[in-house]
């Protein structure tokens, strides 16, 4: 069995996983639903600092990364490729070296405010313990690489309803990586909400 780190993405919270803890917990695997720091000032080497005190040494991790998580557990995993056994991303923003968070949210023709709006339309409101007030400092920080990171096998969950990485960017963001695999659920940006049952499938998949 696997040891899991769910990650969130911006304006989220570990609570914003809902039940995929539970139902991955029912599978066997032990995880952690990661809290990134939220103080005004944080980045993604506090992020990323967040993540790898999660890593357990001698026993390596799947990371599963959603929305802008995703940048959040390449950096962690470029750090730590030894600790890490698979990245999967959840209709996430995948980095290249050099790329940051925001400036591959520039390149989606998106906003704060689409996801804010699926948090709506999925019945989370905005005094839900899953949603909490964006931290930007995060978007500004560049993902290095590491010589082993492409090494680290990679899958996406490909989310086919999703308006704010939308299914022409979830097939770029694939793309950057080769080798990525992939699976999908017919749901919007939060499938962890839409359908829980259905993302942990494929995440359970994915981790075989």
């Amino acid at each position: 069995m696997s040891h899991i780190i769910l990650v969130h993405g911006l304006g989220a919270t570990d609570k914003s996983w809902f039940d995929v803890p539970s139902l991955l917990e029912a599978a066997g695997h032990t995880v952690d639903a990661v809290l990134l720091p939220g103080s005004i000032l944080s980045g993604l080497n506090d992020f990323t600092a967040k993540i790898s005190s999660t890593l357990r040494p001698g026993n390596p991790s799947v990371l599963i990364g959603h929305s802008m998580g995703g940048v959040s557990i390449s950096q962690a995993a470029a750090e730590n490729p030894d600790r890490v056994s698979k990245l999967i991303y959840v209709t996430a923003l995948v980095p290249k070296d050099g790329e940051s968070a925001g400036g591959i949210i520039g390149g989606l023709g998106t906003s704060f405010d689409k996801v804010g709006n699926e948090f709506d339309r999925v019945g989370v409101d905005r005094d839900h313990p899953a949603r909490r007030f964006p931290v930007f400092g995060a978007l500004m920080g560049e993902f290095r690489s590491s010589a082993n990171f492409a090494d680290i096998p990679k899958h996406y969950v490909r989310c086919t309803a999703d308006t704010v990485v939308t299914p022409l960017k979830q097939a770029e963001m694939i793309n950057k990586w080769p080798g990525t695999t992939e699976s999908a659920v017919p749901a919007g940006h939060i499938p962890q909400k839409e359908v829980p049952d259905e993302l942990s499938r494929c995440l359970l998949e994915a981790i075989l």
